[in-house]
């Protein structure tokens, strides 16, 4: 239900997806086959009016993990995810090698100067060290994703009728 959390419930559902497709793709090379099946399934979301914005909503949702933004003084009607979320953007990253191109801490920084190109943050508030504009971090996931739908729209990518499994 794309709302950030995974159920036992769902869980299984996605257990019995996988085995599904085992079934039908066999065990050559599954792994890839199933992040293929997963690609296009995603790209049949993302290609939908607001797909991208919807993508990027629900990354919010995964890596906030149930914890609540935060508001502070040195920056009025902004909110604030934690340095652990960010984090957890990261570790989501691991598969496109971000570690390879950037550290955590470089990551972070990335993200808290853009904020304050945004003029959403201030680099000198001690207080916000540890925290990234939620507007960024979405903004980012939003144009990671785009990039994605930027080449698949290049190469005519079209995904199957009735990719995605219920």
């Amino acid at each position: 239900d794309r709302n950030g959390y995974v159920t036992f419930d769902e869980l299984l559902d996605f257990a019995e997806f996988v085995n599904e497709r085992r079934r039908l793709l066999g065990s050559l090379d599954f792994d890839r086959k199933l992040r293929a099946q997963c690609v296009v399934d995603l790209w049949e979301v993302i290609r939908e009016d607001r797909g991208e914005e919807a993508f990027a909503d629900w990354v919010i949702r995964i890596i906030a993990q149930g914890e609540n933004h935060q508001t502070f003084a040195a920056s009025p009607n902004v909110n604030f995810m934690s340095r652990d979320a960010v984090m957890t953007l990261y570790e989501l990253l691991q598969p496109f090698q971000i570690s390879s191109h950037i550290d955590q801490q470089g990551f972070l920084d990335m993200l808290q100067q853009i904020g304050e190109h945004m003029n959403l943050m201030s680099l000198h508030v001690e207080e916000l060290d540890d925290w990234v504009p939620v507007m960024v971090v979405h903004r980012w996931a939003r144009q990671f994703v785009r990039a994605y739908s930027s080449l698949f729209r290049e190469l005519g990518l079209e995904p199957p009728k009735g990719s995605i499994q219920d």
